[in-house]
Order: C-alpha cells, then structure tokens, then sequence
C-alpha cells in the first residue's frame, strides 16, 4: 500500500502539468483554417510572421476590357488577324516590339539573318533560322533593345518590351527593309517616260496596297508605305500613311472632318503641305468628295512629284 501511495505522489505532479505541442514546422498552406473565405490559399512568409502569400491563377488575356475566352469565333478572329503585321523599315529607324510571356513573336524578313545583338539575354530569349526570327520572353516585365544584321553590314533595330498579356503583344511581323536609295533598282510604273505621275496607278496603290502587296503586284522594295497614325494639331485632319516611291514621288493618306456647323464646298487647290515656317504646293490631290456636311468625314492623298523635305520632319496639312 505504501508502494502505491508513493507512485501516485510522483506521478500526480505530472499529469497535471500543461503539455507544449512540438513546431513540426509551417503549417499546410491547404488546410482548412488557411483557406480564404474566397477559397485561395495562403501561406506565411519564410519566418512564419510575414505577410501571407496569395496564389493566383494567371490574369487572363482582356480585349477592350473582355475575356478573350468569353469573346465570339468572328471576333476572337478579327483579334488575331489584329496581331499579323507588315512594317516597311530603314535602317535609320527604330521600330517597337511587344512580346507576352507564355506567347512566341515571329518575324520574317526580305533577306537571311547573319547576326541577332540583344541587349539583355535573360529578359529575351531567341530562335533564328534563314529569314525567319522567334522571339520569347523570360521575364514578366522589362525592356531591352535587339539589332538584327544582314548582309552588306545592313542593322536593323528594335526595341523590346515585355507586354502584361497577350492582348497587348505582337505574334507575326512581316517586315520588308527595301533600301529606296538604290539606283540600280528601275523605276515603279508611277512616273511615266517623260517624268510625268501616273495618277492613275497612284491612286490604285493606295487604295490597294495591302492586296497588291500580297499578291506581288507591287515591289514593296521600291514602294514603301509608312505608318503615321496621328492628328493634326492644327486643322481637322488624321493622317495614315506615307507612300514613298524609289524614284521620288511621295503621297500623303489622310482623313478631313469638316469642322463648322454649315455645309463647306473644299478646294483641292487649296491644300498646302506645311513643314516648320515653308509651305509646299502638292502636284496632285484628290478627295472622295469636296462638299461636306456639319461633322461629316472624307478621305483623301496628296502627292508631291519629288518632296523638298523629309518626312521624318513634323509636317501638317494646312488650307491656304
């Protein structure tokens, strides 16, 4: 009897002592009580006591604030009939590009690639074979500049951002890099034997250009549209592009809207280019219609013969 009084008196102390549970370390990040009420799960920071670590699934692509996975055949083909692209560039010209993680930017070219020069090699990885180029991002987020070398030294540049998604990304780019300077190169069919324009294949280009150039109609290398893409500060007029022919000639696309609140009858020879202070006579200018109503828009090119100036300057159409 006194052995068991003994044992329990040693005994006793113990089993009334508050026991410590043992850190097995971090706790699940699935289990029940690190589920937010919006069912991710969290996880603490490396020590324990850090802000939590919310996972997410990726964002998805967003054209004009909608889902691409919510969005109808025709218009999901309309998007990426968007992200095909044809550039005309210089050598003394820089040109952007936009590439999404996840998403590969092609690109093709009129002659073979003998070098490609990239400014930071672990934001942009790349595959080259011949005239064809593939870009890829490695990171989320960044920019860097590339340069691509042809043969006879001839560099093209680019700069490269890393877009959000693919929503904002390139996916191909056609870009032909015909040197206009060349003289060797004959003529285009836009200037007759006696140095007079054809108006008439003039106008048929650029209305056409993009189907000519498809089916080979036209030399690309010898006639090169440029993107313009902005509004005048001045008059009520867009400009789209610039044509720029081997031998000379220069056409201006553009929209007009007629600003006032009556009826105005505009005359074609009224047109002016205007560069800084100077003012330039186009040899040729066509509207769709002359006669606008309040607000109405029309369309339009005007032509110079051989332009005075480079239209890397800042120009506007003007009314004398």
């Amino acid at each position: 009897m006194k052995r068991i009084f003994l044992f329990f008196c040693l005994v006793a102390p113990l089993l009334a002592t508050d026991v410590t549970p043992v850190d097995v370390g971090p706790k699940s990040p699935t289990s029940p009580r690190d589920i937010e009420p919006n069912g991710r799960p969290v996880q603490q920071g490396d020590n324990g006591n850090g802000p939590p670590v919310i996972y997410e699934p990726a964002a998805p692509v967003m054209v004009d604030g909608k889902k691409a996975s919510d969005m109808t055949d025709d218009e999901l083909h309309e998007f990426l009939a968007q992200k095909i692209k044809k550039i005309d560039q210089s050598e003394d010209g820089v040109e952007l590009l936009h590439v999404a993680p996840g998403y590969g930017l092609t690109m093709t070219f009129d002659d073979s690639i003998n070098g490609v020069i990239l400014g930071d090699g672990n934001l942009i990885s790349y595959t080259q074979k011949g005239r064809l180029l593939q870009l890829f991002a490695k990171d989320k987020t960044g920019d860097t500049s590339m340069k691509l070398v042809f043969p006879d030294n001839k560099i093209l540049s680019y700069h490269v951002f890393v877009a959000p998604n693919y929503g904002t990304a390139d996916s191909l780019i056609k870009v032909s890099s015909g040197d206009l300077s060349d003289g060797e190169t004959p003529k285009s069919s836009v200037v007759g034997p006696n140095d007079e324009l054809d108006i008439g294949a003039i106008t048929k280009i650029v209305a056409n250009y993009d189907a000519m150039s498809e089916e080979k109609a036209i030399d690309t290398r010898t006639v090169r549209r440029i993107p313009v893409f902005r509004k005048s500060q001045l008059t009520s007029f867009n400009f789209y592009y610039i044509y720029q022919f081997k031998n000379g000639p220069v056409a201006i696309s553009f929209s007009y809207t007629n600003p006032y609140k009556y009826a105005i009858r505009y005359d074609e020879s009224a047109l002016r280019i205007q560069v800084g202070s100077m003012q330039f006579v186009p040899d040729y200018v066509s509207f769709q219609q002359t006669t606008l109503q309040p607000g109405e828009a029309t369309t339009g090119f005007a032509v110079l013969a051989s332009s005075p100036f480079s239209f890397k300057q800042p120009f506007e159409l003007i009314w004398k």
